[in-house]
């Protein structure tokens, strides 16, 4: 079971009497100091999910900040890519098997709106939108963005085998080729054939969102025959 952004004790209460054991963080309050997460805090998020009898799987994200220059090309690209690596070695040596991450460097592409059943809330993606603002502000093209990728995996993998960290790479979710100005590559099946080319390992797979491959306009059907056997 997945929890977004928090470490909250009800939530934890709640999965333990569902007989939930294994639990999925997406981007949790882990403090960024100097670039990265380090070794104390992911330690002390663990023993948090441990309180409640609970077993921390995998961890979904880093903050957006943290790797939005190595992903499109930006200045401070080097600088990310050593602190994402270092990340990855300290998530190891907390002892989560896995992390699943994504190219994006914008938040969710909807917002939250209420007025729902009994006040609830849920996200919404409008298409009659026509344009989505520019979250970088520098040139980004499609083959340089494929250069960040090819280097992130190449100098990710080893580190993560190393450590013990299953790498999972989400799929631009809905599948679109730009946005906010910057071009997406995870879309269609081709792409990720291609990203798993990149080094034969399985610490360089993908995250199996159902959701996101259901809209690749048929390709779905060969995510699923390529990417589970």
């Amino acid at each position: 079971m997945g929890l977004n952004g928090s470490l909250n004790a009800e939530a934890f209460r709640f999965m333990a009497q569902l007989g939930v054991q294994d639990v999925v963080l997406n981007t949790p309050p882990v403090p960024v100091k100097d670039g990265k997460w380090e070794l104390v805090d992911l330690v002390g998020v663990k023993n948090r999910v441990d309180e409640f009898g609970l077993k921390l799987t995998a961890i979904e994200n880093t903050q957006i900040d943290m790797r939005h220059h190595m992903i499109a090309g930006g200045p401070r690209f080097e600088e990310q890519l050593e602190n994402m690596l270092e990340t990855i070695k300290n998530i190891g040596e907390s002892w989560y098997p896995g992390i699943h991450h994504e190219l994006a460097v914008s938040p969710f592409l909807s917002n939250r709106t209420r007025g729902c059943r009994l006040g609830s809330a849920w996200h919404a993606y409008d298409s009659e939108i026509e344009a989505w603002p520019n979250v970088i502000d520098w040139d980004f093209s499609l083959s340089s963005a494929w250069e960040c990728l090819e280097t992130w995996v190449k100098e990710a993998t080893p580190v993560a085998e190393k450590y013990g960290v299953k790498l999972g790479l989400h799929p631009v979710d809905p599948p679109m080729e730009i946005v906010g100005g910057v071009p997406q590559l995870l879309f269609n099946f081709e792409n990720y054939k291609r990203l798993i080319d990149i080094v034969d390992s399985p610490y360089n797979s993908i995250l199996l969102c159902q959701g996101s491959f259901a809209q690749m306009l048929g390709a779905d059907w060969m995510m699923g025959k390529a990417f589970t056997t």
